[in-house]
């Protein structure tokens, strides 16, 4: 009987030794698991590099957040741990190991070169063959220069990138590959950072892109940010601008964003669950970190209740922006009961509130009316008041301005929608005043601003001139 019982023992203290027990081995084997047949490519990585450790714990930091990644075959969603093979992330570990240890990058730990100079891709593109053509074609004029600092480093390439590609809005409509760009030379600016920073990365330079929907303008944009010598990560545009050029240009009017975020390789806290609703949006994915604030000081919290009835205790909540003729979300929170609550966020704009209402198939239902942020935070709901009446004056010398009243719409909140309104319209030598819009109105209409053309954008009245976002 006691033998019997030994056995049982040993049996169990076995088969534990053979089971994950750190929080990495678990994410391991859970990523294993997503492989399916492509498991064996998998764990023989692994195994050739039993007897290299850092290599070893590199080549299971990529398989461990491989699960987060999937790339486009054309318009085909390709998830990367259901194919990617073994000689692919050898070969990948390995050119990345050779450029390590370059003197531009000496303050590099490890950590930094898993999260930054490893990685074999960096958005959605299908993961690129290109690495070590990159590196031979890029390498040797730095090794060259005798430079010893990132971001001397960064400005040499950048000179390069500047004469090989170009921004280029008609291009095909699926994501682009690496190989396509590095061909034709041309890309949206998604494919311009996802470029730059694979080029970046392939000559051993830390590097991300970064992403923000505009708030005041339509569209959003993406650039690339590396990892200087100090610890702080610097923004430039491969195609065009460096470090001091884009972050100026994100502080001027109507170019600044509200929400700043940096996509990475590696969620920083493990994330396999996404939020509580089924709306689809970018912001929930893991790999997303807000960096608002070191580009873009002073940030304020955002704080308010709903207006509306809400049918839950808690569900996760959108602030959207006015973009492309839509409220498009940019920042995901939670609700709990009617408090409303986003951080980080640049003021003087106009945002409102939305949920995901699973009874309108998948749309969002906005439950604050629109209201203005200002710079320090302060919020004022924007509800017209129908026994007040104000004006705004169209100068007839500016004809975009003169299509405003041709497109002028305000918000309803019950319908939830921008509707046409018919407002009494006075024409003058100089031009035109349109009379009785409910004072407080949210509007909407063609407006423009020097030097770009007219966009649909949302509007205030202040002082009777128009006041947009």
């Amino acid at each position: 009987m006691n033998k019997i019982i030994i056995f049982i023992v040993c049996t169990i203290c076995l088969l534990s030794c053979d089971l994950p027990s750190s929080p990495e081995e678990k994410r391991l084997e859970y990523a294993l698991r997503q492989a399916g047949d492509n498991r064996k490519e998998l764990e023989y990585v692994i195994e050739y590099y039993k007897k290299d450790s850092l290599k070893k714990e590199a080549a299971c930091f990529l398989i461990r957040n491989m699960i987060y990644h999937f790339g486009y075959d054309k318009r085909d969603k390709v998830p990367d741990i259901t194919y990617i093979s073994a000689a692919y992330l050898i070969d990948n570990i390995e050119l990345a190991f050779r450029v390590w240890p370059k003197p531009w990058n000496q303050n590099v730990n490890f950590d930094n070169f898993c999260r930054y100079i490893l990685p074999y891709r960096s958005l959605y593109e299908r993961p690129s063959g290109l690495r070590e053509e990159v590196m031979k074609t890029y390498l040797p004029s730095l090794d060259s220069s005798q430079i010893t600092n990132t971001y001397d480093a960064v400005m040499m390439l950048q000179k390069k990138l500047k004469a090989k590609v170009a921004y280029q809005e008609t291009v095909p409509a699926y994501y682009p590959t690496m190989e396509e760009i590095h061909e034709t030379g041309l890309g949206r600016c998604d494919g311009m950072a996802m470029y730059g920073v694979n080029m970046m990365r392939a000559v051993g330079i830390p590097a991300v892109p970064e992403h923000a929907i505009w708030t005041r303008r339509n569209g959003e944009h993406y650039w690339c940010a590396f990892l200087n010598d100090d610890g702080k990560f610097l923004p430039f545009a491969p195609e065009n601008e460096g470090p001091d050029s884009l972050i100026y240009n994100l502080t001027r009017p109507f170019l600044t964003p509200a929400k700043i975020y940096r996509y990475g390789f590696a969620p920083f806290e493990p994330v396999i669950l996404e939020s509580s609703d089924e709306y689809r949006t970018f912001l929930k994915n893991p790999l997303l970190t807000a960096v608002t604030e070191q580009y873009l000081p002073p940030v304020t919290d955002i704080q308010t209740i709903c207006d509306f009835p809400v049918k839950s205790e808690k569900a996760p909540i959108y602030l959207c922006t006015y973009n492309y003729k839509n409220w498009r979300p940019f920042a995901l929170s939670e609700r709990i009961g009617k408090q409303c609550a986003f951080s980080k966020i640049v003021g003087d704009d106009v945002f409102i509130i939305a949920e995901y209402d699973k009874d309108t198939h998948g749309f969002l239902r906005f439950i604050t009316y629109p209201f203005h942020v200002s710079a320090n935070g302060i919020i004022t709901k924007i509800k017209p008041d129908s026994t007040h009446f104000e004006s705004i004056f169209i100068n007839s010398d500016n004809a975009h301005q003169q299509k405003v009243p041709h497109t002028l719409c305000y918000w309803e909140q019950e319908q939830q929608c921008f509707k046409t309104g018919h407002f009494p319209m006075d024409t003058l030598p100089e031009g035109i005043i349109i009379r009785d819009i409910p004072k407080g109105s949210l509007l909407k209409g063609m407006i423009s601003w020097p030097g770009k053309a007219a966009e649909d954008r949302i509007f205030l009245i202040d002082n009777d001139t128009i006041k947009r976002y």
